[in-house]
Order: structure tokens, then C-alpha cells, then sequence
């Protein structure tokens, strides 16, 4: 079955347009938690905004990741090591964001906190399901072109 080419250069937009917000939002961070310390009355330490500095490292790479799976989507080169090496590495900063987030709620409770941490355990969890599929899907890949 093939899928909509369409789809796949979505993916590829969707996931610049991601790598450029989450860079934008980065740089423009101090700003913003000066703005809302203006609108809430309510002082933004410099630690949590070195803490949102920190989660963003492993949301790039997982950003990073994102792209070159769409980009090898789009190739039809979906079955390869590096597929599910790069999925691993999507695992692994979800579970980076866990502990960063385990801690946020540890120091500073919050729903926020637990809201965003609830929603990483769940990117970590899909993300092994996913390479678990794609693993077991190469191996059946390969099988099919040896056997042809």
C-alpha cells in the first residue's frame, strides 16, 4: 500500500516548521519570561528558565530525529538500522525529558509539571512500541527481498 506523497512532504514541513519554533522560542526565551513577569506580576527565576533552557536540548535532538524519519519516509527508506537507531534516540531524550521533568515536579509542584511529564512518559512509551514495530517489520523486509 502506498502512502500520499503529499503526506509525506507534510511530515517534512511539519517537522522544519517544528526545529524553527522550537529555535525561535529558545532564543526568544528570556523576553518571554520578562513579559510574563509583566502580565503576572509573578517573578521567573533565572533556574527555571535555565530549566527550560535544558529541556530544549533533548527536544531538539528528538526534533532532529523527527526529521530525518520523515525524510526517509519520503525516500521509501523506512526499513533501514538507522530507522530504528534514530527512533532509539527519540526514546532516549523522551526518557532524558522524564527525569528532567520528574525533578520540576519534585522541586516545583505544579500541574504544568505534571501535565508535561505525563506527556513525555507517553512519547517514551510510543516511541518503543514504534521501534519494536519497525524492528520486527525490517526483519520481515529483508525476509521478503531474500526470498524473492
Amino acid at each position: 500500500m502506498k502512502t500520499n506523497p503529499i503526506f509525506k512532504k507534510i511530515m517534512i514541513a511539519l517537522s522544519v516548521l517544528s526545529l524553527l519554533m522550537l529555535s525561535a522560542a529558545t532564543v526568544l526565551l528570556p523576553e518571554l519570561a520578562g513579559r510574563y513577569e509583566n502580565l503576572t506580576n509573578q517573578a521567573v527565576g533565572h533556574r527555571v528558565i535555565i530549566f527550560l533552557i535544558l529541556t530544549c536540548v533533548p527536544l531538539f535532538a528528538m526534533l532532529i530525529c523527527f526529521l530525518k524519519l520523515s525524510l526517509s519516509l519520503y525516500k521509501n527508506a523506512i526499513f533501514e538500522d538507522k530507522t530504528i537507531k534514530r527512533i532509539k534516540v527519540v526514546q532516549c531524550c523522551a526518557l532524558v525529558e522524564v527525569g528532567l521533568y520528574i525533578y520540576a515536579v519534585f522541586v516545583r509542584p505544579s500541574l504544568l509539571s505534571a501535565a508535561v511529564l505525563a506527556g513525555t512518559i507517553i512519547v517514551s512509551l510510543f516511541t518503543s512500541i514504534i521501534r519494536e514495530i519497525l524492528a520486527e517489520g525490517k526483519e520481515y523486509y529483508e525476509d521478503s527481498r531474500l526470498s524473492i
